[in-house]
Order: C-alpha cells, then sequence, then structure tokens
C-alpha cells in the first residue's frame, strides 16, 4: 500500500502559490510579444523561389524536348510526303 499512499500524497490538491493568479492574469491580458522575423522568413523565402525557379527550368526543359520530338516527326512525314510525290511526279512524267 505504500506505493497508493505515495501516488495520493503526488497527486493531492495543493494550495497555489501566493500571486500565482495576479501573475496569470498579467500574462494573459498583456499584449503579445513582437517577435523579429530573424532568420527564417527569408530563408523560407529564398527557398520557395528557388525550388520555383528550378520547377519553371524544368517545365521548360521538358517542353523543348517535346517540342523537338515533334518537330522531327513533323519533318519526318514531310520528307515521306515528299518522297511520295516525287515518285508520283516521275511515275506521271515517264508516261
Amino acid at each position: 500500500m505504500k506505493f497508493e499512499d505515495e501516488l495520493r500524497g503526488v497527486l493531492a490538491r495543493k494550495r497555489a502559490p501566493t500571486g500565482f493568479a495576479e501573475r496569470v492574469m498579467s500574462r494573459v491580458e498583456a499584449p503579445p510579444a513582437r517577435r523579429r522575423p530573424g532568420w527564417f522568413a527569408p530563408l523560407a523565402v529564398a527557398a520557395s523561389l528557388a525550388v520555383g525557379a528550378v520547377s519553371v527550368g524544368e517545365f521548360r526543359r521538358i517542353r523543348a524536348e517535346r517540342a523537338g520530338r515533334e518537330l522531327a516527326m513533323a519533318l519526318s512525314i514531310a520528307a515521306d510526303k515528299i518522297r511520295l510525290a516525287e515518285t508520283k511526279a516521275k511515275e506521271v512524267w515517264e508516261r
């Protein structure tokens, strides 16, 4: 039973120290202290800008690669059509 007695003693109600309520109320009523932004805000802005710049650069690179592939395909199709037209023209000319 010793453990239970110790537990009761630790968890028993105790009187608050003198002036406790006044100290709490003075902190509640006082305006909050203004904090200077410090180093975190500029660092967060710089990191956001860097990530944004990398993202935009990557997006542009991907678009450029896609445009290059589409251009190569278009030129290939155009070359095939020109060869077909040349073949048809030779056939007609040789008759």
